[in-house]
């Protein structure tokens, strides 16, 4: 993640009028909260982000990103407001339904969240749309569902060694939960595989 912030940011320097790849930096800066915990690089991730909306206001992904920024500031009825924006923008951005999903889960609005992720599932099946299936699941009460799903997501993969070990982490502590000690290690151990 350093390393794409970087050159991210010697990219920008060059290129000043690149909205794409504000957007870009702006979710390095908040994958960066997620690796090391540091809460000053949202309001990086705020920045640059609003100068790509300067730069091209009505772009999904980059209206995406700013969901995902309210929602890790907690902020889930803003979060919801713009992934509908981005949803608008995009019918078929996966991301943006994520963004729905979670301010829906967040918010409380269980009779919609499952048909949210279902839709996303549909857009792409991927390691993002099977968490948050698992999410849901365990919301019903469906913890074999929710393991399977959650074990689904960590196959599935990322291109980022952490959401990996994050899925495998959850997992672990799904497992825990259950009274499955052993198989709670072996998704830890797949989890320190993961971040090495």
């Amino acid at each position: 993640t350093d390393r794409l912030i970087a050159s991210l940011q010697d990219w920008l320097r060059q290129h000043p009028d690149d909205e794409m790849r504000y957007a870009t930096l702006g979710a390095a800066y908040m994958q960066k909260v997620r690796e090391n915990g540091d809460p000053a690089y949202y309001g990086k991730a705020e920045s640059v982000l609003q100068k790509a909306t300067s730069l091209k206001p009505s772009d999904a992904d980059v209206i995406t990103s700013l969901g995902v920024l309210a929602l890790a500031r907690h902020q889930f009825a803003v979060g919801l407001d713009y992934g509908r924006q981005a949803r608008k923008l995009n019918a078929y951005s996966a991301r943006a339904l994520g963004v729905i999903v979670d301010a829906q889960v967040e918010l409380g609005d269980y009779a919609n969240a499952p048909l949210s992720t279902q839709a996303m599932v549909n857009l792409r099946p991927d390691m993002s749309s099977y968490a948050r299936v698992s999410y849901v699941r365990e919301l019903y009460g469906d913890r074999d569902g929710a393991l399977d799903a959650m074990r689904q997501a960590a196959e599935a993969g990322s291109g980022t060694a952490e959401n990996v070990a994050w899925t495998r982490r959850h997992s672990g502590l799904m497992r825990y939960n259950r009274g499955d000690r052993t198989g709670a290690m072996n998704e830890y151990a797949e989890e320190r595989r993961e971040r090495t």
